[in-house]
């Protein structure tokens, strides 16, 4: 007995805890695998019907993200007869979706369903790659019940079902598919993986310039390594390097390409690229709802918030994590200890459940991504084991990525607004880091890190449920029916407004005339089926500073609509108050152009909204006098008659 007991105490203490870290309760390996992706599928369909219609914005961004690919299927060609600043492969690929499904709100809410069970996917396999069934389910299900579908904010359009930006979510998944062949390449060395992870970074590259700057440093770092450490190389790293580029390249040489048959190709490559343009466009990024989503408005605050959160999850996780260090390590003790963590974490947030942060829980998140990096590389470096290099590689990669997606509200990291496709990678992989490496360190140091994974689950629990309910709070506004069919949803109390318009459109316009708002609402032309003739489909300030107020003039005097909306919508966000209603306006030569050659039809709005549109009218001029035969044979011109 004392022989045993000599023996175990010989043991190293990392050695020795990895058996305290198994369940005890051990279901059968094919329970096992489909257990999970069980709780995911269902946890998503029961999202989805709950949020059933309620997520897009009436009036903001969302009616571009239909118009556009409707416009597509329909015949026309982005970039020469429709402007548009990011790359070319969300709208073509929802016009596909228009083609073949039909064209509808509804086609699209499926097919981006469907998307987010491919994420789903890539991020688990990933997980279960690098750590463990349950730190994959956990992570997941976070994405499901605070990313994928909630709403914070009045407008909504961030989430991924009917996102503000399809490039946001399409290329947020193409840049975790870059990581999951990536993952590929370090179990196997084969140099096809390594082409589909450049493919799938080049692919991102056609969606938003932050995605491709956020994929390309992680995804080269992570081949990189990967390269150094792959148990069985199957090329040279040179090789190596060379398909890893030339897949980037391929597809936007082949979008630049084909845009080519239809318009020039200097137009095809400016376009193809267009948004890079105005990535550090002073101009632009001074804009004040652009200083703000950075947080450079209120920094001060933004860090007070941040060290706010710090403290109390050092409260909440920290004294768990200390007392994994110092309890005494018998298996009741961890038992009863663990217990005792989740209880006691769980009952002091519910009892402040109603004043709980929901989009500034997230705050501290580029700092943890840091500490996540630095000690990643620390690791890979003292490492020797090719396997464990490889798989440090890959979180080396991921949290690269994950730390440079936050770069564009890295002083205000929040859930909602952007932070729902920017601030979501290192969510994930700090859920990760807390279950996996955590533990596994206090586990080392003769400790036990069942507390600290108790305290997490108790905080993930009531912070997912808290999400919740801010979302259920915003769909309760939701009272407002729009559309109707496969276009139907929800609005608040802008839909009233959107109806009212929307009925003026289609009760004093013919079916085949041609509409404009100005300065946004795209979503009344998707919804009247009625066309803009000009290729400048929004006439906000930032579409004006990238297009130019005198290129959308053009436009509209040589292809003028036959009817035109005009809305008082307030624009303080961006530095003025409306579309040239009143002095602190914008857009005056378009604004004097309008009320020269458009007039009042139907009746005036009473004050009931946001947007107090009006419907107005085109005024053609009249034709020049036909000349009669004998003043033409007399020579007589209009001039001189």
């Amino acid at each position: 007995m004392s022989a045993t007991r000599n023996k175990k105490r010989r043991l190293p203490a990392a050695a020795a805890a990895p058996p305290r870290a198994q369940a005890t309760i051990k279901l059968p390996p094919t329970v096992a695998r489909l257990l999970a992706p069980v709780i995911l599928v269902v946890a998503t369909i029961a999202m989805f019907c709950w949020s059933w219609r309620t997520w897009p914005d009436v009036m903001v961004d969302f009616g571009r993200e239909l118009y556009v690919p409707w416009q597509i299927s329909d015949g026309e060609v982005l970039y020469r007869d429709l402007a548009y600043f990011n790359g070319p492969l969300s709208p073509y690929i929802n016009s596909l979706w228009f083609r073949v499904f039909g064209v509808g709100l509804q086609t699209l809410a499926f097919a981006n369903l469907a998307i987010l069970g491919v994420l789903l996917y890539l991020w688990y396999a990933l997980f279960t790659h690098i750590g463990s069934r349950v730190s994959a389910t956990l992570a997941c299900l976070v994405l499901i019940g605070s990313f994928a579908f909630a709403r914070y904010t009045t407008i909504g359009n961030y989430n991924y079902i009917c996102p503000y930006s399809h490039e946001a979510t399409h290329g947020v998944t193409l840049a975790v598919a870059s990581f999951y062949f990536l993952s590929r390449y370090v179990r196997g060395g084969q140099l096809t993986n390594v082409a589909l992870c450049g493919l799938c970074v080049g692919l991102s590259a056609l969606t938003k310039p932050e995605i491709l700057l956020a994929t390309l440093p992680a995804a080269a770092l992570g081949v990189g390594l990967a390269c150094r450490a792959s148990v069985v190389r199957k090329a040279s790293p040179l090789h190596t390097a060379l398909v890893f580029l030339g897949a980037i390249v391929t597809p936007i040489f082949l979008a630049v390409a084909l845009l080519s048959l239809a318009m020039p190709f200097t137009a095809a490559a400016a376009g193809t690229l267009g948004g890079w343009k105005w990535v550090l466009d002073s101009e632009i990024t001074s804009l004040p709802f652009y200083t703000y989503s950075m947080g450079a408005q209120g920094a001060v605050k933004h860090l007070v918030v941040l060290l706010f959160m710090l403290f109390w999850y050092g409260l909440l996780l920290g004294i768990p994590a200390g007392i994994g260090l110092l309890v005494w390590r018998s298996r009741a003790a961890e038992q009863v200890a663990a217990v005792a963590c989740f209880v006691v974490v769980v009952t002091a947030l519910v009892m402040n459940f109603a004043k709980l942060p929901v989009s500034d829980a997230v705050a501290p998140l580029p700092l943890f991504m840091t500490l996540a990096l630095a000690a990643a590389a620390i690791l890979w470096r003292r490492n020797t084991d090719p396997e464990t290099r490889g798989k440090l590689s890959l979180v080396l990669a991921l949290a690269l990525f994950a730390l440079l997606m936050l770069a564009k509200i890295l002083l205000y990291v929040r859930l909602g607004h952007y932070g729902f496709y920017l601030a979501m990678p290192a969510t994930l992989l700090t859920i990760f880091a807390l279950w996996e490496w955590v533990p596994r360190a206090i586990a080392s140091s003769g400790g036990s890190g069942r507390m600290l994974r108790a305290a997490l689950l108790a905080v993930l629990l009531v912070l997912v449920a808290r999400c919740l309910d801010a979302t259920r709070q915003k769909f309760a506004k939701l009272t407002v029916p729009v559309g109707s069919g496969a276009d139907a949803f929800w609005a608040d109390s802008r839909g009233t407004e959107v109806r009212r318009l929307l009925t003026e459109v289609v009760t004093l316009t013919p079916r085949d005339a041609t509409l404009a708002v100005a300065p946004e609402g795209i979503m009344l032309n998707y919804l009247s089926r009625r066309r803009n003739p000009t290729p400048y489909i929004s006439l906000m300030p930032v579409e004006m500073l990238m297009f130019g107020e005198t290129n959308m003039l053009a436009a509209f005097r040589e292809q003028p609509p036959d009817y035109l909306i005009i809305t008082d919508q307030d624009l303080l966000d961006y530095g003025v108050q409306n579309f040239k209603i009143s002095d602190d306006g914008y857009a005056d030569l378009l604004a004097t152009w309008f009320a020269d050659h458009y007039r009042l039809i139907g009746e005036l709005p009473t004050p009931a909204g946001l947007l107090h549109g009006i419907l107005v009218e085109y005024v053609r001029p009249d034709p020049p006098p036909a000349r009669s035969s004998e003043g033409a044979a007399a020579g007589e011109s209009p001039t001189n008659k």
